[in-house]
């Protein structure tokens, strides 16, 4: 019998795991269909051996070809939706904005341990008691804070690391200070009183007082930002009033520099508000000078790298705690770490216990111009200060 066939792709049966068509002949010689209430297909299923209609494989699908290349568009597309599934990688998750480096962290907590234990022998070595509370605490902080930040690199997601280095990075170098202004004010005392604008004693209370107000600012500063840290807040509070407390050192030491600037060269230029002393009293002074002037370099090596460095805390914490700044580990390394680092190293090397010890009867090995007796007054005159 010819018929006129009309295929139609139905949905997809499976005999013996192969797809079919369901050939149907034409509408003349076929049963009726009551298009409301049955399809050919419903047919066809309640009815599969009618003579009407039969089952032939169909033809396999035409293979799916894999487009060679896809638009710059497309690329971009996928790369964008590949990075948003991608999960956040540990340095996203750090309140550092990056991973600290273990060896770097492993260098300074090295570093800062010999520094606080050498500071520590050199104080009672020379028994200079002060350096305890101002040299070795510092040392203390910046081994505790580098310590935390140790932690850091291996636990970077912690907060309690964090504080702790946020803590005892931004307090240390304020007693440190400290001993620089006692020691600029021996300094005073040992060249002459009478060429400084204050008496050593109220140089020393004026600028330790300035060192302790801004200890309370960072102090209180730092352990705001902390707990602000722990409870998941923004540490923008405690970072602006530790800020406040690192400007101010910063403008303590700008006066420190003109203080000492001032009193060195009214020395140079034997300029003084008293009596001039006489030469062989002036002689001894300048044999004392080039004696103690290793001791004011020392201490401008220290006063720059604690201005570096406070300047880029400064910085630092102007720029939130998202900045550039602050998320970039090389920067706190080299301008916090190493300044500090430097500073209390040369402290160390260039010792007043080195100095204040050879100075004591220096009048004694001074070379006296032959007209000069020997049984002068000079060596009282020179050392009563002392």
């Amino acid at each position: 019998m010819s018929t006129s066939k009309l295929y139609l792709r139905a949905e997809m049966l499976l005999v013996e795991k192969l797809p079919i068509y369901v050939v149907l002949p034409s509408s003349t010689q076929r049963p009726p269909i009551n298009t409301n209430t049955e399809t050919p297909i419903d047919r066809f299923l309640t009815n599969p051996s009618s003579s009407f209609y039969c089952l032939v494989p169909s033809p396999p699908p035409p293979p799916l070809t894999q487009p060679t290349n896809f638009s710059h568009s497309t690329d971009q597309t996928m790369s964008t939706n590949d990075t948003a599934n991608q999960a956040p990688t540990a340095a996203q998750l750090s309140p550092y904005n990056y991973v600290p480096t273990e060896w770097i962290c492993i260098t300074f907590v090295a570093a800062f341990g010999i520094n606080t234990v050498l500071h520590l022998y050199q104080s009672l070595k020379f028994r200079m008691w002060w350096l305890i509370p101002t040299a070795v605490t510092a040392g203390v902080l910046e081994t505790l804070g580098w310590s935390a930040r140790l932690w850091s690199s291996i636990n970077s997601g912690l907060l309690t690391p964090f504080e702790i280095q946020l803590v005892g990075t931004i307090l240390a170098p304020t007693p440190f200070l400290a001993a620089n202004f006692l020691i600029l004010g021996k300094i005073i005392t040992q060249l002459g009183p009478q060429y400084s604008r204050l008496s050593p004693k109220l140089y020393a209370l004026i600028f330790c007082s300035f060192d302790v107000i801004c200890l309370i600012i960072q102090a209180v500063g730092g352990a705001m930002a902390a707990d602000e840290v722990n409870q998941g807040q923004n540490p923008d509070k405690g970072g602006n009033i530790m800020l406040v407390g690192v400007a101010f050192q910063l403008c303590a030491m700008g006066l420190y520099v003109v203080c000492a600037g001032e009193f060195l060269l009214r020395f140079l230029n034997d300029v003084s508000d008293s009596t001039p002393l006489s030469e062989e009293k002036r002689y001894a002074k300048i044999i004392e000078w080039h004696i103690i002037k290793w001791l004011i370099l020392g201490l401008v090596i220290q006063t720059f790298c604690l201005f570096v460095r406070s300047t880029y805390r400064t910085i630092e914490l102007s720029n939130g705690w998202s900045g550039p700044i602050i998320s970039t580990q090389a920067y706190f390394n080299v301008f916090d770490g190493l300044m500090m680092a430097i500073a209390v190293y040369t402290l160390n090397a260039i010792h007043p216990g080195f100095f204040f010890s050879e100075t004591l009867n220096v009048a004694e090995a001074v070379d006296w111009p032959p007209h000069f007796p020997t049984s002068m007054g000079g060596t009282a005159d020179c050392t009563h200060t002392y």
